[in-house]
Parts: structure tokens; sequence; C-alpha cells
């Protein structure tokens, strides 16, 4: 309610009871100005943290600070994952991969693997993929494997290995294949022109790792 209004509302009330009404001319006005309030739209961020290694996940303003504790690491804090910001607020959230683990990407309201910034006009939901830098070496190893093994499928052989959340793929060019474990480590999938473009999942990369010759 604007300012002169509310002015004009005040003095025709005083003239309808008198002086001896001002009492209940006040309790009136703090039960108009208690309605005519808007309350503060909030909606709520929460966050996840995915994958086989650990990391955290901050905010700016400074609320969220999401991780899942490491054994044997002891922390000063609780995880907190979850926030309501005022509509409109501009949150950016930034990951920080912890020592052994690297961060592969957002998922959600987020994507790729830089500072993500989110206007806050409806609920957010964010996914931050770390995965264990022994993952990584693993994978890169079965890669390397699978080009020497089946070099009709994956070639040329040696290329970069990159993340894409929730997978660590290696994209082969002569042949139009991907090869991929799962931020999880814990399965090895294939794409391209050899699936008809379907995602296929190969089974348990621990299965693979002893005929590999790669470190479990």
């Amino acid at each position: 309610m604007g300012a002169f209004k509310m002015q004009a509302l005040w003095k025709t009330m005083l003239r309808a009871s008198g002086s001896v009404g001002v009492t209940v001319c006040l309790a009136l006005l703090v039960s108009i100005l208690s309605m005519s309030e808007v309350s503060a739209l909030t909606f709520q961020l929460s966050v996840a943290n995915s994958g086989s290694g650990y990391g955290n996940v901050g905010s700016v303003p400074s609320s969220i600070s999401c991780y899942v504790p490491q054994p044997s690491v002891y922390y000063l804090v609780a995880p907190d994952c979850s926030e309501n910001y005022a509509a409109g607020t501009s949150v950016t959230l930034t990951a920080t991969p912890a020592n052994g683990s690297a961060f592969i990407g957002w998922g959600g309201d987020c994507t790729g693997t830089g500072a993500c910034t989110l206007a806050m006009s409806a609920a957010r939901t964010v996914t931050a993929n770390f995965i264990s830098t022994s993952t990584t070496s693993g994978a890169d190893c079965l890669f390397n494997w699978a080009e020497r093994t089946a070099p009709q499928f994956f070639a040329p052989a040696g290329g970069a290995s990159l993340p894409y959340a929730p997978y660590y793929y290696r994209y082969y060019s002569g042949t139009g294949n991907y090869l991929a474990t799962s931020s999880a480590g814990d399965r090895l999938w294939a794409t391209g022109t050899a699936t008809g473009g379907k995602l296929l999942d190969l089974g348990l990369v621990t299965s693979y790792l002893d005929a590999a010759g790669c470190a479990r």
C-alpha cells in the first residue's frame, strides 16, 4: 500500500473514532500493514554428489557446502546440501575435488565442468559428479587395452580421455565409436557405429581388469 494512501486511511480512521479510539486505530493499522505485506517468495536449491570420488560443492552467496564425508576424515561442519533462496537470486556453484579425485561435470540444472550460475526463478536440483583418479587411471588402461585388442572398433589409438558427466570416455574418430566408464567407475559402456548408436552396457569393469593387465 502506497504511503499517500496509508496516510489518508490513517486520517480517516482518526476522524471516525476520535481520540478515544487511537489505540484501536493503531491495532487496526498494524493488522492492515501485516496483511498488505507480500511474503518473500523463495525457491529451494538442492545439491547432491555422485560418483566414485569425493569433493565439495560451495555456493555464492555462501550457504551451501555439500560433500560426502570421506572415510577417516574429520570435518568441522556437517554438509549442507539444500538451501532456500529469494526469488531472482543469482547463485553460483563451484565444485572442488578432494585429493585423489577429479570433478567430471554437472548434472541436473547445471551443465559443463566450470562454475555454474543459476537464477532462482524456480526450484533447482543439481548433481556434482566426482570420480576417483584411480578410476580414471583404470579406465585409461582399459581404453588402451581395447585399442590393442579390437582396433577395428577403437581406432586411432592414444586419443585423449574426456569427462562428460556421468561418463569418462574416449572417442575414436576413425571408427566413429565411443568407449566409456560411468562416474561410479563400475561399468564399461560403448556406443557409436558398432552399436547402431545405442548405448551398450559391456559389463563390470572388474571383469576386464585381469585380461587387460590393469591394476584393481
